[in-house]
């Protein structure tokens, strides 16, 4: 379970981390964000440090202690969060830009194709 755990939280570090750090400080303008972008933008700081504990080798002792944290914290939701507050506040860019660029995933489904294979050329 603690391997499961390990590659849970090796998976919303990076989904957090792809990012983050240029929106700690993306509040620039003078107004006053609602209170719950202002939580948002904490509680992702705060999901951003623990999912990197998450991922240092001196912290893998305490890696119920971090799983935990990021539980209580909603870390496994912080993707979905967001783009409810994107949708939400679609109207106001400054609002918007508090949220930072945003993440962009891109989903490839691979399909199983069967190409011919040519006849081998005698020399």
């Amino acid at each position: 379970m603690t391997a499961f755990k390990s590659l849970m939280l090796a998976g919303v570090a990076l989904a957090i981390s792809a990012g983050v750090a240029p929106r700690a400080y993306a509040q620039t303008g003078s107004t006053e964000l609602p209170p719950d972008v202002t939580a948002f933008v904490s509680r992702r700081a705060s999901c951003s440090e623990w999912s990197k504990k998450a991922i240092d080798p001196g912290w893998t002792a305490k890696i119920e202690a971090i799983y935990t944290n990021l539980q209580s914290l909603k870390c496994f939701d912080i993707m979905n969060d967001e783009r409810a507050l994107r949708q939400k506040y679609a109207g106001n860019p400054e609002i918007r830009a508090s949220l930072g660029a945003g993440v962009i995933t891109k989903f490839v489904t691979r399909l199983p194709v069967r190409i011919a294979v040519p006849p081998a050329l005698d020399r």
